[in-house]
């Protein structure tokens, strides 16, 4: 796959990381805010490997952040969030008995209905190997669907998540797509994920970009993870 060359920008982000890669100690593993992952597992954002789940929940916490900051009434949830609802979903035969278990689910429906949380989104492992994007927005009754590949979300999906809306609201909603970049590789999606769901609730910090930017926003994001972790890190790491 032929990429844009690096610009000053790009190049200064590349040293960056560079000199942050070198400090960081290799034993030892990152913050629980950041999800307690093995160092090592960082890297992978500076390479071509496919963003496991791990790295999905980090890129997350990051986005809730500037989500907090410069918005109300939304969140991006951990990508277990669907992980639970199918599973709530496929065991719940009734309203009955899913409210008869107690969970974050429920929670997060909750506040959906009474207006506290107006907007969350959640990513969904499709395949097994791709990552695409789920936003429900209550004040306009839209459920909005990302895949980088723009392929429709599938049936058993749209199923589950229809179902667990209408236990906590009673309005229809209606799906539609969301604006995504078309990827060009087999190993982006999780970026670009993560990245629809910024688009939707911070355009101006997380504009769409090109899909020939993807080990662009790869570094930015190890470099946003390094910064948040290198001191806290470092110093944990010394002291053993």
């Amino acid at each position: 796959m032929k990429r844009k060359k690096a610009s000053a920008a790009d190049a200064l982000e590349y040293s960056r990381a560079r000199k942050l890669l070198q400090t960081l100690p290799w034993r030892s593993l990152l913050p629980k805010s950041m999800n307690s992952l093995p160092c090592p597992n960082i890297y992978s954002y500076a390479s071509h490997r496919w963003l496991s789940d791990e790295h999905i929940s980090q890129m997350t916490v990051l986005l809730n952040a500037d989500v907090k900051k410069y918005t109300t009434g939304c969140e991006a949830l951990l990508p277990y969030f669907f992980r639970s609802m199918r599973l709530d979903m496929l065991e719940c035969k009734t309203k009955e008995d899913y409210f008869a278990v107690r969970g974050g689910l429920q929670t997060y429906g909750k506040k959906l209905a009474a207006g506290e949380l107006t907007r969350i989104s959640f990513n969904v492992n499709k395949t097994g190997n791709h990552w695409t994007t789920v936003l429900i927005n209550c004040q306009s009754r839209m459920i909005g669907y990302g895949d980088a590949y723009h392929l429709g979300p599938p049936a058993e999906m749209v199923q589950i998540v229809e179902k667990w809306l209408s236990y906590h609201v009673d309005e229809a909603y209606s799906w539609e797509d969301l604006p995504c970049i078309t990827q060009s590789d087999s190993f982006s999606c999780g970026i670009w994920a993560v990245r629809i769901a910024g688009t939707q609730f911070c355009p101006s910090i997380y504009p769409v970009l090109s899909s020939d930017q993807a080990d662009q926003e790869r570094v930015r994001v190890l470099n946003v993870i390094l910064e948040k972790v290198h001191q806290e890190v470092c110093s944990l790491f010394a002291a053993q």
